[in-house]
């Protein structure tokens, strides 16, 4: 976004700015799925609006949350949980997110994958309206190592 906003103009988000804010995009794909990116910057905050055992479905907030408090942690009623992806592929739901507080060295692992696909989809919100008025037509496809 920063690289848009430098632009003089209009004119120059389309003649530069897509072009170097897709190339930043396909360098900063492939610094988080060859695993170069600190785990905690891609941390993850959402809102728990319940308790956590009225949650009929896993998602990642809250099999965070669980994990919180398996740990002995506590999360203030209806707060806020910061989490990573560690394993999305995995069968089991409890496999899936963590809680980045219980993240230290021996697990500050994240799933190289999921935000591989996150920042690819990042880029396509934000670029894809812009692509169709520039000559750019760079493909996130191609990010693929």
């Amino acid at each position: 976004m920063e690289i848009l906003f430098d632009a003089e103009d209009c004119a120059d988000v389309l003649e530069r700015g897509v072009a170097e804010a897709e190339a930043f995009t396909q360098q900063t794909y492939r610094q988080v799925v060859e695993g170069n990116v600190d785990p905690f910057e891609l941390k993850i905050t959402k809102h728990v609006y319940k308790d956590v055992e009225a949650y009929w479905s896993m998602f990642p907030h809250v099999v965070a949350v669980k994990h919180l408090v398996w740990h002995g942690g506590r999360l203030e009623e209806y707060g806020s949980i910061d989490f990573l992806y560690v394993n999305t592929g995995h069968s089991n739901p409890m496999k899936r997110a963590f809680p980045a507080v219980l993240l230290d060295k021996k697990r500050g692992y994240y799933d190289h994958v999921k935000y591989g696909e996150l920042v690819q989809e990042a880029a396509r919100t934000i670029l894809g309206p812009l692509r169709c008025r520039s000559e750019v037509h760079l493909s996130l496809d191609a990010f693929q190592t």
